[in-house]
């Protein structure tokens, strides 16, 4: 089971707390159904799942102007990159850095060999996806008919570690 350390903590003994943008993503999952039709089927969470979550707990959810006027994380964008991050990732995946972006989105990315893979969740619904190597670059809205690509770009990275 995940367990998220909460920043700041003072003494040794207090319970973690998650910030409370975290606990909003998780109701939006729920209310989405999406991770509880994904994760109950697996024997265990998958070793890029812990990570992230535990970067996720320290974005800035709720400090407004975090970075030149960037607004706080969106729990509803964050969801929605979850919950697509646990359709497309597997166990081999090695976990993204995740980013906030200024917009109040949340960033996926992956820079491996030279290469990058990013998945952007923006606050106003769309996903987007953009990667680049020595020899190609995309960079879109993710849609129904470039999803098969994203999960071949996505099942590269874990190639790349094995």
């Amino acid at each position: 089971m995940t367990t998220v350390a909460a920043p700041n903590r003072g003494a040794i003994n207090e319970p973690a707390v998650m910030p409370a943008g975290m606990v909003s993503v998780f109701k939006h999952i729920v209310f989405m159904n999406r991770l509880d039709s994904v994760l109950p089927e697996m024997r265990e969470e998958p070793q890029w799942f812990e990570p992230v979550i535990k970067a996720m707990a320290g974005l800035p959810w709720d400090d407004d102007n975090w970075n030149d006027d960037a607004k706080p994380t969106q729990p509803d964008a964050a969801a929605r990159l979850l919950a697509l991050l646990t359709e497309i990732l597997d166990d081999a995946t090695p976990p993204p850095h995740m980013i906030p972006t200024w917009r109040g989105g949340l960033q996926a990315e992956w820079h491996e060999k030279g290469g990058y893979l990013e998945i952007e969740s923006d606050p106003d619904g769309w996903l987007e996806y953009y990667f680049g190597n020595d020899s190609e670059e995309y960079e879109g809205p993710l849609t129904a008919e470039n999803l098969p690509e994203l999960i071949r770009r996505v099942r590269m990275l874990s190639a790349d570690i094995a």
